[in-house]
């Protein structure tokens, strides 16, 4: 059994929003009570719709906001106490890929510095041979190619530009990688290659990922453990071939049923859409106490409308629903 690595304690992070420049603002409710355990050299994927606090989960663990409420651990320590040399020790071990390499990559910047910066800033390689030979291995370990070293991003695919961000994501030998939709912006061919690219890196460096997708077909294949994220919310957390097989949650079901399908000709003909009307643009403020699903759930019970359900372990995984 992989020991823990990543631990959250009743997260909450609420942001203020003001609607006018002399109106008072109200708090917005981004994450509740999230406790999540991400084991070492495993994939703990995080999905739900936009909005449901995937980012801004992942946010707090990498300390780039500070919660409201709660804690985030890091092999036992406190992220939010981590100090001086510690701190910097936080930054190395936990490291980011985005979503959109063009934009997160520097466009004046060379190859060569994009991916030597985190190491002359962390001052893991001081002499200039070095630093080269060592940007050479990284861009080896992706798949790139020495001559690729002083080019600049706008030079590159999309597919390229993201194994570049990946290449200055390991550059500090990192024990976790927070990877936020990173093949959302690639064509399906790429994000292919990017995934097995993925894949093997975790085999080869001992990798830990967290992974935020909106696809569920890539979830499905790459992650270990999922946890099902609503309004800021978790309500369902499973080992990744349980949670697909037999979801548990009426919101876990309507997001599997709505995995894109080849439909049979009878259903194009009769245009039959059995998730048609269930996906609705919702906020928690629009639904006052109980639980926040009970307005788009089949299942809606009385007791939903007045108290939120807790996430308990049911059945060998975590459920927040009265069902169960």
């Amino acid at each position: 059994m992989s020991m823990e690595i990543i631990r959250t304690e009743a997260l909450t992070k609420q942001f203020t929003i003001k609607t006018g420049v002399f109106r008072k603002g109200h708090l917005l409710t981004a994450l509740k009570d999230v406790n999540i355990s991400v084991r070492e050299r495993s994939v703990f994927a995080l999905v739900g719709e936009s909005g449901s606090g995937k980012s801004t989960l992942a946010r707090l663990i990498l300390r780039l906001l500070r919660p409201t409420e709660g804690k985030v651990f890091f092999r036992d320590r406190d992220v939010f106490s981590l100090k001086g040399n510690e701190l910097r020790s936080y930054r190395r071990a936990v490291q980011v890929v985005f979503q959109d390499p063009f934009a997160s990559l520097n466009p004046r910047m060379s190859v060569y510095s994009i991916i030597s910066e985190p190491l002359r800033i962390h001052e893991i390689v001081r002499k200039k041979e070095d630093l080269k030979g060592r940007v050479v291995e990284l861009l080896e370990l992706v798949g790139l190619k020495e001559e690729h070293m002083h080019r600049y991003p706008h030079q590159f695919s999309g597919g390229q530009r993201q194994r570049i961000s990946i290449a200055r994501a390991l550059a500090l030998s990192p024990e976790v990688i927070v990877a936020d939709e990173p093949l959302s912006s690639l064509d399906v061919s790429i994000q292919a290659q990017i995934l097995n690219l993925m894949n093997e890196l975790r085999e080869r460096e001992n990798l830990t990922y967290i992974f935020i997708s909106h696809d569920l077909n890539v979830v499905n294949y790459f992650a270990d453990r999922v946890a099902v994220m609503y309004l800021g919310r978790v309500v369902e957390e499973a080992e990744a071939e349980q949670l697909f097989n037999n979801p548990l949650h009426p919101y876990t079901e309507l997001l599997i049923d709505s995995i894109p399908k080849l439909r049979g000709l009878a259903d194009l003909k009769s245009g039959r859409d059995e998730t048609r009307g269930r996906f609705r643009v919702i906020s928690a403020a629009q639904v006052e106490g109980g639980c926040l699903f009970r307005n788009r759930c089949p299942s809606a019970k009385g007791i939903c409308e007045r108290h939120e359900p807790e996430l308990i372990e049911h059945a060998g995984r975590k459920i927040a629903c009265h069902l169960y």
